[in-house]
């Protein structure tokens, strides 16, 4: 028997294991699928139950099968014939999609899926080269190969050095809003952030007090620009002016405002120029220097964000309507401290126009700024283990775990783990664009490719 142990059941873990299970190269191969939560496929994304909740990317880019884009698209026809490329639809619509799509995996294939509900502590490397996956209140695991399929990891604490008196665990969460029914009334709730996440915390706040007020706070007070009314596929134009430029980030930066001015004074939309790039962009990270990247993240990462992750059209009319009305405030500031008062917290900000600092008090903070990525600092009891052992080593810049071009894992002597891999959205230390469906479907994809290829040469 050989076995593939898979760490993670969110979306990078569950199309690993479907291209797996589709792949009837690989003799008598025994998979085991282990996530902590309940249900596989129900990760941050998609395990909401509320409809409300939309897929900021249309249906028709939406597909978990990279060489059948129409393949979710006829899912939700299914469900409801006036679906179409261009609809926005419900993430938990897409979580039943991911279910079902493993669940038929499962019934036609020779292979077996074990679906493991538990935490894993540790992943050890046997002197064999297999490798012993330990479980909290089970007993350990023994496989083949071992993939980390991780997803993303809690927001750092973006006080840490500023306010040692309050802590990671002080933030709310929009998990659980019970406390605010025991919160001041006449108080705020505030966000740090104003991303995606954000959005989706103003959402769930709103919905449950239709008057509390909500202020965001970020240092450039920037939010997510909307999709159009009806999206367009990306269309397939050449883009050799970019790589023509010099590899900077200011080359870069101008030659995309070019391209943009453009194709507007043609009847374009700067959003045609964004969609186009992504199946480039890993390329052009790739020749970026490391001092490169740096000055990316340091000064353009905020104004990309806000145009390359986008907001469905109902949910931005949405987010306008509370800030028309007053319930949320948008604030471009840095925190500079928060300390306990009898009926929250008072936060100290300093904004960018002025050096004057303003004091709010709040009811509550939500901390939305963004998964952290940086591996030397994550609690968590895997992460650190794999650490601690050389199983995984985190990149210059921080923002992901080094692995080859087959996904293997890299050490700091830079080693490769033969046997372990990792996949899901830290990828982007290498390619920078694989957070997101379009490009972890291939990316799962591949990596299946390659096990298989392994285990049955």
């Amino acid at each position: 028997m050989t076995t593939v142990a898979i760490v993670g059941a969110g979306f990078s873990g569950l199309l690993t294991a479907y291209h797996l299970l589709k792949d009837s190269s690989i003799p008598s191969l025994h998979i085991y699928l282990i996530e902590q939560k309940k249900r596989a496929g129900r990760g941050l994304a998609y395990g909401t139950w509320d409809d409300n909740f939309l897929l900021n990317v249309p249906a028709g880019n939406m597909s978990a099968i990279a060489d059948d884009p129409q393949h979710f698209v006829r899912y939700c026809q299914g469900i409801d014939p006036a679906f179409n490329d261009g609809t926005f639809v419900s993430r938990r619509i897409y979580g039943d999609y991911l279910e079902d799509l493993l669940a038929q995996a499962i019934e036609e294939s020779d292979a077996r899926l074990e679906v493991i509900t538990a935490s894993v502590h540790a992943v050890k490397k046997t002197e064999q080269g297999q490798f012993l996956v330990q479980l909290t209140d089970r007993d350990a695991l023994l496989a083949d190969k071992a993939v980390l399929a991780l997803g993303h990891f809690a927001s750092a604490n973006p006080l840490q050095q500023h306010s040692p008196q309050f802590t990671a665990e002080d933030f709310k969460t929009t998990h659980e809003t019970q406390w605010l029914e025991q919160a001041d009334r006449s108080l705020p709730v505030v966000i740090i952030g104003s991303g995606l996440t954000a959005i989706d915390a103003i959402f769930k706040l709103s919905s449950t007090d239709l008057s509390r007020q909500i202020i965001l706070v970020s240092r450039r007070g920037l939010l997510p620009q909307p999709h159009r009314t009806n999206p367009k596929a990306p269309a397939k134009n050449s883009l050799d002016t970019l790589f023509r430029s010099p590899n900077t980030i200011r080359a870069y930066v101008r030659a995309l405002r070019l391209e943009i001015a453009r194709r507007e004074q043609q009847g374009g939309n700067w959003r045609d120029v964004i969609n186009e790039l992504r199946p480039y962009t890993p390329e052009i990270w790739r020749r970026f220097s490391v001092t490169e990247r740096k000055r990316f993240l340091r000064q353009i990462l905020p104004y990309w964000d806000t145009h390359r992750h986008r907001l469905a059209p109902i949910a931005h009319k949405r987010l306008l309507n509370l800030m028309s009305r007053g319930q949320v405030e948008v604030l471009a500031a840095r925190v500079k401290q928060i300390q306990p008062t009898s009926s929250g917290w008072r936060l100290s900000l300093r904004s960018r126009q002025e050096q004057v600092v303003h004091q709010i008090d709040a009811a509550g903070i939500i901390n939305c700024t963004g998964p952290d990525n940086d591996i030397r600092r994550i609690d968590q009891d895997l992460i650190q283990q794999l650490r601690s052992d050389a199983l995984i080593s985190e990149d210059p810049l921080h923002i992901g775990i080094l692995t080859q071009s087959d996904y293997q894992t890299i050490d700091r002597q830079g080693q490769v783990n033969a046997g372990l891999y990792y996949i899901g959205p830290m990828l982007k230390a290498s390619y920078w664009e694989a957070i997101a469906v379009p490009e972890l479907r291939v990316h799962t994809a591949c990596l299946a490719k390659v096990i298989a290829a392994n285990l049955s040469a």
